[in-house]
């Protein structure tokens, strides 16, 4: 709940409320908000930006916009890619360990056989 200050009057609290709704959905600085909601000035922090600063604003945020998308599919392929070197990897040790008790075999027959002829 927001008190009024001495000087404030019941419309500085709804412009105020409306500015922080309407900067939080517009990514206005809550600087210029409050600046704005303590005076008495007819412009609104959106009318304080210029159509040139808006309009690079609108476009660095289409940037990240496309960024983020980027970022998503790339991650995406990461996950991807990494599924597939885990499988390879599980792949790999067990003809590791197939490998390796093949090869036990084989040096135990040995073994045996070079026992047997002494």
């Amino acid at each position: 709940m927001i008190t009024l200050s001495p000087g404030k009057t019941h419309l500085h609290v709804q412009r105020h409320k409306i500015l922080t709704l309407h900067c939080k959905n517009t990514f206005v600085d809550p600087v210029i908000t409050a600046f704005y909601s303590c005076g008495d000035y007819d412009t609104s922090p959106l009318q304080l930006m210029s159509n040139s600063n808006f309009k690079s604003l609108e476009d660095k945020v289409d940037e990240l916009i496309r960024l983020c998308g980027d970022m998503k599919k790339e991650n995406q392929l990461l996950r991807d890619r990494e599924s597939q070197l885990r499988h390879d990897k599980e792949t790999l040790l067990g003809n590791q360990q197939v490998a390796r008790v093949r090869l036990e075999k084989v040096l135990r027959r040995l073994k045996s056989l070079e026992e047997g002829q002494i």
